[in-house]
């Protein structure tokens, strides 16, 4: 085996043991929703250990032109909703049709611990917050 196949072979193993392609409940949006990959996650469940930080990445097509995206991502625990993420997406202008991924990071604490909670991820418009483009939601396991 030459030195590129080997390599290849090394980056094929890394993607697959280390970002899968996480179920998605969809919770609304206008855009078109493509795939959720998480690392070491797969299939409907995806277990995390607390400090543990996980690399995010979300396929979509939006539905309309936006100069700018925000990002939030909430737990729900017993009713409650649990901010994670709220942020908005540095250069992320989109127009309509075309296939974006978003990436983002993150880190359970230990609060959850020993709960599985649905978390929702929410991209739309920051200056039209009620104009969401993509909401999927995932069930994770916190270790």
């Amino acid at each position: 085996m030459n030195m590129k196949t080997i390599l290849l072979l090394l980056a094929f193993c890394a993607s697959t043991v280390y970002c899968g392609v996480v179920d998605t409940t969809s919770c609304g949006g206008t855009g078109t929703w493509r795939e959720l990959r998480i690392d070491t996650c797969q299939g409907e469940l995806c277990e995390m250990v607390p400090g543990t930080p996980y690399s995010v990445e979300a396929d979509f097509i939006p539905s309309a032109a936006s100069p700018e995206l925000c990002l939030n991502v909430t737990a729900i625990h017993l009713g409650f909703d649990i901010p994670i993420i709220s942020t908005e997406l540095p250069g992320s202008s989109v127009q309509p049709g075309q296939l974006y991924t978003i990436r983002y990071t993150i880190t359970p604490n230990d609060s959850l611990k020993g709960f599985t909670v649905p978390i929702t991820s929410t991209v739309g418009r920051c200056f039209n917050s009620a104009f969401v483009e993509m909401c999927r939601s995932i069930r994770v396991r916190i270790l």
